[in-house]
């Protein structure tokens, strides 16, 4: 896999999520990316619903009850 993301031209990172090994496209982050699907699907950011996940870091799930 490191081979493949370090191809010229590929334009992708790779970006450490806890103990899991995330590719992106170059400059894109969660946040980001989840901004412009929203914009795709029409609703606005403000109004986007967010989820605290199981194996999620403990304060986010402790804020999300």
């Amino acid at each position: 896999m490191l081979a493949e993301v370090g191809r010229p031209g590929l334009g992708r990172q790779l970006v450490r999520n806890r103990a899991a090994l995330m590719v992106l496209p170059s400059g894109v982050t969660k946040g980001t990316g989840l901004i412009e699907v929203l914009g795709e699907l029409g609703p606005s950011h403000h109004r986007a619903l967010a989820v605290a996940v199981a194996n999620g870091v403990d304060r986010l799930r402790q804020r999300a009850r």
